[in-house]
């Protein structure tokens, strides 16, 4: 019961987007796990806000100064790669993100609060992705 118990957890300020009841909990959950040290899976049916859930997650830890040191690798299918760049953009402007996928990819710029990529490319390149330092 007390996994499932979150209290209230204030959505950041610069989220551009009002959540739904079942959303604020979700990420209220994925908040106080992520503060805690726990992994989360949100299983909701497709559409019905994940990504903005995380994506409020990850502001919240941005503004609290989590992502200052470690940052956050994002690893989903290709086909969506567009799309959470477009909903980051939208929904946290205050994130940086990047794509870390195709021929010219790199890691030695400067490193974004956000770095999405894919499994394909999180396998191929797994040896410099873990030695860098993440929060998530």
């Amino acid at each position: 019961r007390q996994l499932l118990d979150t209290g209230d957890v204030a959505l950041p300020a610069s989220i551009q987007a009002t959540l739904r009841p079942y959303q604020q909990r979700g990420y209220a959950w994925l908040y106080r796990n992520t503060r805690i040290g726990l992994g989360s899976v949100i299983a909701d049916d497709m559409g019905l806000g994940k990504t903005l859930q995380v994506i409020a997650t990850l502001q919240r830890l941005k503004d609290e100064g989590a992502l200052v040191e470690a940052k956050v690798l994002v690893v989903v299918p290709t086909s969506l790669l567009t799309n959470w760049q477009k909903e980051i953009a939208r929904f946290a402007p205050d994130l940086t993100v990047a794509v870390f996928h195709g021929a010219l990819r790199e890691l030695d710029t400067v490193r974004p609060d956000v770095l999405l990529t894919t499994y394909g490319v999180a396998r191929a390149e797994s040896a410099a992705l873990k030695a860098l330092r993440w929060h998530l």
